[in-house]
C-alpha cells in the first residue's frame, strides 16, 4: 500500500470513529451519525452478502439485519478495530448462524455485478468497465457475459474460499482485516486465499 492509500485509509478510520463516537450517543444527532455510516457501507455489504448467499432478497434483508445488529450493538465497539472491519465480522456471523442449514445454489439470480471498479478481480481477471452508450451492441453482451461467468464461478467456490475472496480481492481489505472479520489467522486468510484463486482460475480455464 502507498503512502497516499495508507493517509486516505487512516483518514477513513478516523471519520469513521467521529461517526460512531457520536452515533454511541443519544437523540437525533446520533441517529443522523449512524445513518451516514449505513450510507457509507450499505451499498459494500449488500454486495458482498450477494456473492455469499442465493439471491437479492436474501442479501438485502441480511444486510438490513447487519446494520440493525450493529447499531444494537454500537455501544460495545472499541476503537481496536476498525467499523468496517467490524461490520463484516456482524454480517458474516449472520450469513453462518442463519444459512447454516442452506445448501449453496450454484445459480445465479438476479445477478449484480460493480462495474465501476477498474483494477484487476480475483485471480488476475480484469474487471469490466463501464460500456459507453456508442459502443456496439455485441460489444455490451460479451462483457455482460464475462461478468456473469466471473462472479457465477465466484458463487460456486466454497463458502470459506469465497468469503475470503470477496473481502479480500473483491473488497480489498487488508488480510490482517479479512483475518479480524472472519476470526481466523492471518496465515489462515492467505492460505485460503492462493487456494480460492488457483481454483477460481482453474474454473475459469474452460471459458478461454
Amino acid at each position: 500500500m502507498g503512502r497516499a492509500q495508507i493517509k486516505k485509509a487512516a483518514k477513513q478510520v478516523d471519520e469513521d470513529h467521529a461517526l460512531v463516537m457520536q452515533a454511541q450517543r443519544r437523540g437525533a444527532a446520533a441517529r443522523e451519525a449512524f445513518g451516514q455510516l449505513v450510507l457509507k457501507y450499505q451499498d459494500r455489504i449488500y454486495s458482498a452478502l450477494l456473492r455469499l448467499l442465493p439471491n437479492r432478497d436474501d442479501a438485502m434483508d441480511l444486510a438490513q439485519e447487519t446494520f440493525l445488529k450493529a447499531f444494537e450493538a454500537l455501544k460495545g465497539f472499541k476503537r481496536e478495530a476498525k467499523f468496517s472491519t467490524w461490520l463484516w465480522a456482524i454480517a458474516l456471523n449472520l450469513r453462518t448462524s442463519k444459512w447454516r442449514s442452506r445448501r449453496a445454489s450454484p445459480v445465479m439470480d438476479g445477478l449484480s455485478v460493480d462495474t465501476s471498479r477498474t483494477q484487476d478481480g480475483p485471480a488476475g481477471v480484469k474487471r469490466v468497465n463501464p460500456v459507453a452508450p456508442d459502443k456496439d451492441p455485441s460489444y455490451r453482451a460479451e462483457t455482460d457475459e464475462l461478468s456473469e461467468i466471473v462472479e457465477r464461478e465466484i458463487r460456486a467456490l466454497p463458502l470459506d474460499y469465497r468469503k475470503v475472496l470477496v473481502l479480500r480481492d473483491v473488497e480489498g481489505l487488508e488480510y490482517a482485516e479479512v483475518g479480524r472479520a472472519l476470526k481466523v489467522p492471518e496465515g489462515t486468510v492467505k492460505s485460503r486465499l492462493h487456494r480460492a484463486r488457483l481454483e477460481l482460475r482453474n474454473r475459469l480455464e474452460k471459458y478461454l
